[in-house]
């Protein structure tokens, strides 16, 4: 119910009722015989609000959106210690690592680097079966874009660029499986976006290593520009007239006629 309050637009009830729904959990944890299962759900509860208080269009609570993934990441931690083969905890291990590392991108983006990392060696830790499923290969591509983004953000574009392209092809084998997967084709705009930024500030000598070429990297720009254009295009095939699709097309051919001239 949380979750439907928030895609409403009534953030505030959402905050209520997950925060209600968190402290039910709470109990039920704190009793005897607790399940894996149970403390895997509870942490679900906590990720939810911590996704909802943390976000641009709630209530933009960083600290206490960190809180709710910390309380999350310790939830998973416990089912996995009752059960080590408890695939489900560790997944979560991995997704609540990843989130708390999106809360601190913005701030701190050198401990966000180290959680994305974290996220990525938990993920690559997980049973070969696990790691084959579609939906934790997309998580697995959403981490590396979040390690390059936190590796851009501090300014080390030569290190982050090929990690942009690594995530790219995995979002790209996920495309061949469903080329209208539209989560995914939103995953392949964001990771060209955060890109084709990188390539830019590298272009930019006030911001890049003294033997960043700006040229090539003004080129590169501009091809993956073009892909991102290609990308929201498709997009909006599948998706008409959505307001957020077209001012990005808007802005890609923005920026691709100041690359261009």
């Amino acid at each position: 119910k949380g979750q439907i309050l928030s895609r409403t637009g009534d953030v505030e009830g959402a905050v209520v009722t997950l925060r209600t729904a968190a402290a039910t959990y709470d109990r039920l944890v704190s009793l005897p015989g607790v399940t894996p299962a149970l403390l895997f759900d509870a942490g679900t509860a906590h990720s939810t609000l911590g996704d909802v208080v943390g976000q641009d269009t709630g209530l933009a609570d960083i600290a206490a959106a960190l809180a709710e993934y910390r309380t999350t990441f310790a939830l998973d931690a416990r089912a996995v210690a009752l059960d080590p083969s408890f695939v489900r905890g560790q997944r979560g291990l991995a997704n609540a690592q990843m989130h708390i590392g999106n809360a601190e991108l913005d701030i701190d983006p050198a401990s966000a680097l180290n959680d994305f990392r974290l996220s990525l060696q938990k993920f690559d830790e997980l049973p070969e079966s696990e790691r084959s499923g579609l939906a934790t290969m997309r998580l697995r591509g959403i981490t590396v874009r979040k390690v390059a983004s936190a590796l851009a953000e501090l300014g080390e574009y030569a290190e982050a660029i090929p990690l942009f392209e690594q995530a790219l092809h995995i979002h790209q084998k996920l495309g061949d499986a469903d080329p209208k997967d539209i989560r995914n084709l939103s995953d392949v705009k964001r990771t060209l976006q955060t890109e084709e930024d990188s390539y830019f500030y590298a272009a930019n000598p006030f911001l890049a290593a003294p033997s960043s070429n700006r040229r090539e990297n003004l080129e590169n720009a501009r091809r993956t520009l073009m892909a991102d254009k290609a990308t929201v295009e498709q997009l909006l095939k599948l998706t008409p007239k959505d307001p957020n699709l077209e001012v990005d097309l808007a802005n890609a051919q923005v920026r691709l006629g100041e690359v261009e001239h």
